[in-house]
């Protein structure tokens, strides 16, 4: 099965200038924890998540109406080609532990995002067949919420 065929495709991104407050708005109007950051042709160059937003707010001493994208956001973006295999995208997600992918178009333009939900979704939905399985997705999230390598050693934030 295809990434494109349960890929979330109403999409929402934001580009490097926007400041955290839009990319805030964004995700809070969408329901949504995760933006692909683009640039002017459409193309990923970032993703930010509501933690990296949290994160910012509470190390940074500005209004996130002053803090762009760009200063926080992922720059390793990796994304997935929508007509990969879903298969692919799992891989992908458990070796880079991440919970969503970008997915672009053979121009390397955004078209969508497939999230581990997606996969939970599809392992249950009868009209995609067989095409994943809910022990796979299981296999998935806990390789990726294992602790990475180091995170072990650094402390806990109590406040």
């Amino acid at each position: 099965m295809k990434i494109e065929t349960l890929m979330s495709k109403s999409l929402a991104a934001c580009v490097p200038d926007d400041s955290l407050a839009t990319a805030t708005r964004l995700m809070w109007d969408r329901d949504i924890g995760f933006l692909p950051v683009v640039d002017g042709e459409g193309r990923p160059v970032g993703a930010i998540t509501d933690r990296d937003i949290a994160m910012a707010a509470y190390m940074r001493s500005r209004p996130l109406a002053e803090i762009p994208v760009g200063e926080v956001m992922s720059c390793n973006v990796v994304c997935c080609p929508a007509g990969d295999e879903i298969s692919d995208a799992q891989e992908m997600m458990q070796d880079l532990q991440v919970r969503r992918l970008p997915v672009v178009s053979r121009e390397g333009k955004l078209v969508g995002v497939v999230s581990v939900t997606d996969l939970a979704r599809a392992s249950v939905d009868p009209k995609l067949g067989n095409g994943i399985r809910t022990a796979e997705v299981a296999s998935t999230l806990a390789v990726i919420g294992a602790p990475r390598a180091g995170d072990e050693a650094r402390p806990a934030v109590r406040g």
